[in-house]
């Protein structure tokens, strides 16, 4: 049996405890999100497996300012998980879009981050 490994590799930088912002509704919404964010590349989610619940792993993903966010991050800020096209800030001062929502991390991973955003975002 032949196998064939492609070598993948992903950069990835994480943030903690950030002040995260939004809207419900009028409503202003602003946590310290403590276990931060990371900027990451596309082919960080394929490497690790991630599962979406919405939306699609894309190229989209290789452009500034778009976002995945894990369910659970959903329901914390915007109050459902159907939340594509809504914008989240990050300490005042970056935008970003969600373009897709990830299925909740399980418990025994060393992943923390649940906000994903696009590495080229990162100045």
């Amino acid at each position: 049996s032949e196998y064939d490994f492609e070598d993948e590799v992903a950069r990835i930088v994480t943030f903690e405890e950030l002040q995260m912002n939004t809207k419900r509704g009028n409503e202003e919404i602003k946590f310290v999100e403590e276990k931060g964010v990371a900027f990451a590349e596309l082919s960080y989610f394929e490497i690790f497996n991630f599962l979406l619940s919405q939306g699609t792993f894309s190229k989209e993903f290789e452009e500034p300012n778009k976002a995945y966010v894990t369910e659970r991050i959903a329901q914390k800020y915007f109050g459902k998980t159907d939340v594509i096209g809504k914008t989240m800030k990050m300490d005042n001062s970056l935008t970003f879009s969600i373009i897709g929502v990830l299925k909740d991390l399980p418990s025994n991973t060393a992943q923390k981050t649940e906000i994903f955003v696009s590495y080229i975002s990162l100045k």
